[in-house]
């Protein structure tokens, strides 16, 4: 599919505002009780479509080259949830093999 430079631009503004949207949910979550209490069963897609939704914003990024700002938002959005997957794995694995 080939998209003109405008197409581009948009979809890529549509991608960073979603990703804004979720964060926030995302922090909702954490942070305001109430939400925690009744919103809790979106939290784990929330996370996926945030990771997914970085991802392609980096990806999207990467391929215009000028825009390092989004490179970098939709690394770390990617870089978050990976640094959480590693950090629980090599937790368990310490807590297994090393007490």
């Amino acid at each position: 599919m080939h998209l003109t430079k405008n197409q581009k631009t948009t979809l890529i503004l549509a991608i960073f505002f979603a990703l804004v949207g979720i964060f926030v949910v995302i922090m909702s979550l954490m942070f305001i009780p109430a939400f925690r209490k009744y919103m809790r069963p979106i939290f784990i897609p929330a996370s996926i479509t945030f990771f997914l939704l970085g991802l392609a914003l980096t990806i999207l990024a990467v391929k215009e080259k000028d825009k390092k700002f989004l490179i970098l938002t939709g690394g770390s959005s990617v870089g978050f949830f990976v640094s959480v997957l590693l950090h629980n794995l090599f937790y368990g694995y310490n807590d297994k093999f090393f007490r």
